[in-house]
């Protein structure tokens, strides 16, 4: 099975990870209801006993974005003129950068085992659907203006993102997104920098 195969990476990096507890005791498998994959333990453990601990070193986060030797300090000078709201731009596009790296990236084991397709672990989002999809299935419904101003808002970020992260590559320029260049698209970035914001907002709590 090729999903336990990338589980069992994900848990051999974790414990390579600086600070990371990475218990014999726990396995990664699908779900005993068919839906899913979750985290079970191998044999009884101790109460109070600590199986896994996943530190910072282990977490992709805005360190890692502003710290990009390629783009980094761009990223860094959007999230100043846009504010805050632009953290979640950033951290999509340092996510993306990393996924297009493949095995080359350090978090690799951990990207392999994220929903970049739609229906990957049973994943869905609006951000997966096209445009007749949510016309149809949301219109005149209480979500459908959020849904599309979403849509609108991550398509805009898609837009800022390849240029930011394809100068590098192909001019080795850094310029803000709205100062005139000459780039070409990373191949499969749009996809990737989607994917990534699924990523983030199936996976942010309050």
């Amino acid at each position: 099975d090729n999903n336990n195969n990338k589980y069992d990476d994900l848990l051999e990096w974790l414990s390579t990870r600086m600070g990371a507890v990475n218990s014999y005791k726990i396995e990664i498998k699908r779900s005993g209801c068919g839906v899913g994959y979750g985290a079970f333990t191998k044999e009884p453990v101790e109460a109070d006993e600590l199986l896994v601990a996943i530190p910072r070193s282990a977490c992709i986060t805005l360190d890692d974005a502003f710290g990009d030797p390629e783009c980094g300090q761009v990223l860094q000078k959007l999230v100043d003129k846009a504010g805050p709201g632009a953290d979640s731009v950033a951290l999509a596009g340092i996510i993306a950068k990393e996924r297009l790296k493949n095995d080359d990236s350090e978090y690799a084991p951990y990207l392999k085992t994220l929903p970049w397709n739609r229906g990957d672990n049973n994943q869905e989002h609006i951000l997966f659907w096209s445009d007749d999809e949510i016309e149809e299935l949301l219109k005149d419904s209480l979500c459908y203006e959020e849904a599309v101003d979403l849509r609108k808002e991550v398509a805009l970020a898609v837009s800022v993102l390849d240029k930011i992260l394809a100068a590098p590559v192909y001019t080795g320029l850094f310029r803000l997104p709205w100062e005139k260049q000459e780039t070409k698209s990373l191949k499969g970035l749009s996809d990737a920098v989607m994917a990534a914001f699924v990523c983030i907002l199936a996976r942010a709590f309050q």
